[in-house]
């Protein structure tokens, strides 16, 4: 089948086959066809989910972002945030945990002049007219992640939080209520979010959900929650990076009977994918971050309908007044340009490539946390090699390649010392980088990590053939 280059887009690509296959995954557009837009009806629109691209990829021959300057003197500074901007897409690899590269239709939709309808208040409940073209936006994105992820009606949707985060925040002030209640989350040292525990609003208390060598032992987790019996059970992780079994979780959760949240911020894709345990269908309520590798913008707040009341005064008026509009456009594209084949091999992929990723940096750290991972992210120990985990982070920046610091389970160092790194796969993914190339990383990590080497040939390799042509500044 012949390929050719319309308007920005490679049509009549074959199908891709699945990750894993002898055949590695052929690069594809980011560029979505007009047609595959959600109805304007209100009701969902049927779309093949056999798409000719795979929205993991792109052709390295095609410029995926194209940024443009002010160029006038009052505007000097602004012009250099865009260059900036640039040489961080372009001279750097990428992999800090929550990295992304968002899809070129969601900065599309973000750059619309949407901050001129003025929006309060919830979907059918505004308090200004005329917001048609951000209702329209809410109503894709509901229905799209209702799409995306299998989500039944006993389930109601919210746009609107800005952040995992500040979804997070509404089921705790919904849920809490009166009195002395307690949140039973992974702590910041075992893989939990800082707002897990931070975000407790007191008098509340929070209780740390332990931890072993292997991630979650549901067990150890049921006797905490008889113990504790918290009122909500939150699911999920920051630099967790094992599936988590949430229908187990319900099962302990109904010991006492508490709300369980899922935190989907990170394992989205997988969860959506099936390549995870189903969270739907067990728990109470969960929050999205499509900003993260679902490569799109803001938050999603998921609740059943008996707590939709509670859970949408959260939202609006308790912790934001309008959402961002030029966000909920950015979802709206995000949500929309997912299909669950390209979905599916783009999550298989970022498991993959984190996985040959681990086992290059496992020659020098050891096994990661965990005992490996089964989604994007790995957590390494660097005490063997770096004083803490900001020297590793500094030294890799150093040679061009970006990761983060951040706490393992049982680490005595500080949150802006810590004893370990977190790496991302999201980026890699999203590039096409081979196996081969992901070894090649994986070696040049290595190197830097255990005697600060020079490996900028690897690195300039990679970043001249995957990087520097993602973007363009004029």
């Amino acid at each position: 089948m012949s390929t050719a280059k319309t308007d920005g887009i490679i049509s009549g690509l074959p199908r891709l086959p699945r990750p894993g296959s002898a055949k590695a995954i052929s690069n594809s557009a980011v560029k979505t066809s007009s047609q595959e837009t959600a109805s304007s009806t209100g009701a969902p629109t049927t779309r093949s989910e056999s798409s000719p691209r795979a929205l993991c990829q792109y052709d390295v021959r095609l410029v995926m972002y194209s940024l443009r300057r002010f160029n006038e003197p009052r505007f000097e500074r602004l012009d250099a945030i865009i260059d900036s901007l640039n040489e961080h897409l372009t001279d750097y690899i990428q992999l800090v945990g929550s990295a992304t590269l968002p899809l070129p239709e969601v900065c599309a939709m973000a750059a619309l002049p949407a901050s001129a309808v003025r929006v309060e208040g919830h979907l059918q409940e505004r308090y200004f007219p005329a917001s048609e073209p951000v209702d329209l936006a809410e109503r894709i994105i509901e229905e799209e992640t209702r799409r995306i992820f299998s989500i039944g009606d006993e389930y109601q949707i919210s746009a609107q939080p800005h952040s995992a985060t500040q979804a997070n925040q509404a089921v705790y002030r919904s849920i809490l209520g009166d009195g002395v209640g307690k949140v039973a989350a992974l702590s910041p040292q075992d893989g939990g979010h800082y707002s897990f525990s931070a975000g407790v609003p007191p008098p509340h208390e929070f209780v740390p959900l332990p931890i072993s060598e292997a991630g979650l032992d549901y067990d150890e987790v049921s006797d905490t929650v008889r113990q504790t019996e918290p009122t909500i059970i939150v699911a999920g992780g920051s630099a967790y990076s094992r599936a988590i079994d949430f229908a187990e979780l319900r099962a302990i959760a109904d010991q006492v009977g508490a709300h369980l949240h899922a935190d989907l911020a990170h394992c989205a894709p997988f969860v959506a994918a099936g390549l995870h345990p189903p969270a739907f269908g067990h728990v109470d309520s969960a929050a999205i971050d499509p900003s993260k590798n679902l490569r799109g913008a803001g938050g999603v707040l998921v609740f059943r309908d008996r707590d939709a009341k509670a859970m949408r005064e959260a939202i609006f008026p308790l912790l934001q007044g309008s959402p961002s509009q030029l966000g909920l456009l950015a979802k709206a594209a995000c949500m929309t340009a997912w299909t669950l084949d390209d979905l599916t091999q783009y999550a298989s992929r970022m498991i993959e490539v984190a996985q040959l990723l681990g086992e290059q940096i496992s020659t020098l750290l050891g096994e990661p946390e965990y005992g490996g991972t089964d989604s994007h992210l790995s957590l390494f120990d660097v005490s063997d090699c770096c004083e803490n985990g900001r020297i590793a982070e500094d030294r890799l920046r150093a040679s061009r390649i970006l990761v983060n610091r951040n706490q393992i389970p049982n680490d005595v160092k500080p949150p802006w010392e810590t004893s370990g790194v977190r790496l991302s796969s999201t980026v890699p993914t999203i590039l096409g980088y081979s196996d081969a190339d992901v070894v090649a990383l994986g070696e040049a990590i290595c190197t830097v990590l255990a005697d600060n080497s020079d490996r900028s040939g690897t690195v300039d390799d990679l970043l001249e053939r995957f990087h520097r042509p993602l973007s363009t500044v004029t």
